[in-house]
C-alpha cells in the first residue's frame, strides 16, 4: 500500500523545517483535535486497504515527523497490530517526508539507507530524499523497498521535468546496483511520483514498462531486468487515477516492480489485476449538483479546513510469498 496523506504534521515547532503554518496558531489553524482526527483517518484508511489483512508494508508521503508516526503506529486503529516505521530526515524546505510502515512477523528489515537528490540545473533546490529498506520475507528472501516522492509542478509541469528525471534516475541507478549483485532482486518501488506513468521519468529514466507482460516469464530475460509499472494500464480504470488537479484524473501515486517479481516460480510474485486506487465514499467528496464527479475528501482546500482525509487516494497491491 502507499498514501499521500496530505500534509501530515505533528503540533510541535521545528525550528529547522518552515512547519509555522501547521501549528495551533498557525494560518491552518492545526489544533490537537484536526491533528488527532487526522492520525485517526489515516489509521481507518490504512486498516480498510487489506479488507481481511493488514497491508504487511506501507508507504507514506507528506510526514513531517517520527513524533507522527508515532502516534499514527501507538494511539490510531493501528496500535495493537505491531507496526514499526522508518523516516527520512530530508532537506525539503516544507519540512515532509516519506516514510515506510511494516509489521515485522512479515517484512524484517536489515538494511536501510536513504538518498539525497543533487539537481544539476539547481544546486541550491532541496527536496525529499529517497527512503530505500531491505527486508527479508518470511521464506527467507529479500524485498528491496523504495519510497519516493518525486519534486512538485508548482512552478510548471516542464519547468519542473528535469527534476523529476533526475530524481528518477538515481532510483534507476538504485536498481541497476541491486541487480548487478543479484539479478533476480524483488524490487518495489512506490510513491508519489508527480507526474502519471507515460512521463519521461518513470518510461525513460526508471525504464517501467506500461504494459505487464501477458504470461508471466519463467526467468528473467535481461540484465539489467526490466521494471514495469502496475499502473501503467489504469487510463480506463474508475477512477484514472489518484488525484484530480482542475477537474482531471492523474495517477500520480504509483508502483513500480522488478520483473522478478513477476515469475511464475519467484520467491514473491504479485497478483495479476491486484493493483488498484481504492475509491471508498469516505475518501470522497460529492457535490451536491450530481453532475460533477466525486472527488478526494481534502484536509484542506487552501487555508479552509475541509477535515478530509487527504487530496491523495491510496493505490494497493497484492503480493504471494512463496513458502
Amino acid at each position: 500500500m502507499c498514501y499521500n496523506v496530505e500534509n501530515l504534521f505533528d503540533l510541535e515547532d521545528d525550528p529547522e523545517k518552515d512547519d509555522e503554518d501547521f501549528l495551533p496558531e498557525g494560518k491552518m489553524n492545526w489544533t490537537k483535535t484536526r491533528y488527532n482526527r487526522k492520525i485517526n483517518q489515516i489509521g481507518k484508511v490504512i486498516s480498510r486497504a487489506g479488507q481481511w489483512d493488514w497491508p504487511a508494508i506501507v508507504g507514506l508521503t507528506e510526514v513531517e515527523s517520527d513524533l507522527a508516526l508515532k502516534d499514527l503506529v501507538s494511539t490510531s486503529i493501528l496500535r495493537n497490530q505491531g507496526y514499526k516505521y522508518m523516516i527520512t530526515d530530508s532537506p525539503d524546505k516544507r519540512g515532509v517526508d516519506v516514510a515506510l510502515l511494516y509489521l515485522p512477523e512479515y517484512f524484517k528489515p536489515v538494511r536501510r539507507n536513504e538518498f539525497t537528490v543533487h539537481f544539476s540545473t539547481d544546486p541550491e533546490k532541496r527536496s525529499r530524499n529517497i527512503l530505500y529498506v531491505s527486508g527479508q520475507l518470511p521464506n527467507g528472501s529479500l524485498l528491496h523497498v523504495m519510497v519516493c516522492h518525486l519534486p512538485s509542478r508548482r512552478e510548471g509541469a516542464r519547468e519542473t521535468a528535469i527534476f523529476r528525471r533526475e530524481t528518477a534516475a538515481v532510483m534507476r541507478r538504485m536498481c541497476d546496483s541491486l541487480a548487478k549483485n543479484d539479478n533476480d532482486a524483488n524490487i518495489l518501488i512506490m510513491g508519489d511520483f508527480n507526474g502519471n506513468p507515460q512521463e519521461a521519468a518513470t518510461t525513460h529514466e526508471l525504464r517501467a514498462g506500461l504494459l505487464l507482460p501477458k504470461h508471466a516469464p519463467e526467468k528473467i530475460r535481461s540484465y539489467p531486468p526490466q521494471l514495469y509499472n502496475l499502473f501503467g494500464e489504469h487510463e480506463t480504470a474508475n477512477p484514472s487515477g489518484s488525484y484530480v488537479y482542475k477537474g482531471r484524473w492523474t495517477q500520480l501515486d504509483q508502483m513500480i516492480i522488478s520483473e522478478s517479481l513477476l515469475l511464475k516460480n519467484g520467491t514473491m510474485s504479485y497478483v495479476p489485476g491486484s493493483a488498484h486506487t481504492m475509491y471508498e465514499k469516505f475518501l470522497l467528496h460529492f457535490y451536491d449538483d450530481g453532475i460533477r464527479d466525486p472527488v478526494p475528501e481534502r484536509t484542506y482546500t487552501g487555508p479552509v479546513y475541509k477535515g478530509g482525509y487527504s487530496d491523495h487516494l491510496p493505490i494497493v497491491a497484492d503480493f504471494l510469498v512463496m513458502p
